[in-house]
């Protein structure tokens, strides 16, 4: 059965000749001077994780960000996955690392990435937009 074994937002992330999974700079929140504000730059990293019924299939992916009224902020991003070949009683691991660019806020407040696997959300990342505090100077 898939699952999301493992979900963040990052500053970077890549992975290694080795197989190995590296993400620099998770984050949770962005703190904005006004709105509409723009955030230069982000990734999204997941992992799925499945057994060997889950191999030879393919599975519908689909990512979608929505801000705390549940309306889009992005257009949604779907695709298929499909695994080969799992030794016996051995276990499926499948990063996946999604940079995303110039990403618009228009409100404050919590937002999430939806992480959809055949039609269930599997996970949710929070990004919160936070208003910056001015400082006062006496």
């Amino acid at each position: 059965m898939l699952k999301v074994s493992m979900a963040v937002v990052a500053d970077a992330a890549n992975i290694s000749q080795e197989g190995k999974l590296n993400i620099c700079g998770i984050f949770n929140s962005v703190t904005v001077h006004q709105l509409p504000a723009v955030h230069p730059w982000m990734v999204l990293v997941f992992e799925i994780e499945g057994d060997r019924s889950d191999a030879h299939a393919e599975h519908k992916m689909k990512l979608d960000m929505i801000d705390a009224d549940g309306a889009s902020v992005l257009p949604p991003i779907e695709g298929e996955i499909k695994f080969g070949q799992v030794a016996s009683g051995g276990t499926i691991r499948a990063p996946q690392i999604l940079n995303i660019a110039n990403i618009q806020f228009k409100k404050f407040g919590r937002h999430d990435i939806k992480i959809i696997l055949n039609g269930e959300v599997m996970a949710e990342v929070p990004i919160n937009v936070i208003e910056h505090a001015k400082q006062v100077v006496k």
